[in-house]
């Protein structure tokens, strides 16, 4: 299912403007699965694109987002290692994807997808 309906207002108006090629599914524990597809990476990883996949838990945006999974496994360019806290793989719609733990201080009612976007999505696979 593709059907941004699923998502806060917000959220949808964040995927929207960013122009992703978005992916959604609701699983049996009522977890939305938000799949971004042929997301580009900076140029210091391998590969340059992934799928990247965020996952909202049930009382989601007051339960906050603290990693994001992506497929296949992306590693340093310049020595081909993991990044920090990359080395897990779960097993997500049916798919084994490489676990980012990448934790924040949400701020319930305040903070929603593009604020964990920027603060670690952004910051960890687009800066330089």
């Amino acid at each position: 299912m593709k059907s941004l309906d699923m998502l806060l207002e917000e959220d949808k108006d964040f995927l929207v403007r960013k122009g992703f090629d978005v992916g959604i599914t609701r699983d049996e524990q009522g977890v939305l699965n938000v799949v971004i597809h042929d997301f580009k990476l900076s140029s210091k990883f391998n590969p340059q694109q992934t799928e990247l996949l965020i996952r909202l838990l049930p009382g989601y945006p007051d339960v906050g987002i603290d990693m994001f999974w992506t497929k296949p496994d992306v590693v340093f360019a310049d020595n081909n290692q993991k990044p920090p806290a990359t080395e897990t793989h779960e097993n997500h719609i049916g798919v084994e994807w490489q676990r980012w733990s990448r934790h924040m201080d949400w701020r319930a009612g305040v903070d929603a997808l593009e604020s964990f976007f920027t603060a670690a999505i952004s910051k960890e696979l687009l800066a330089e």
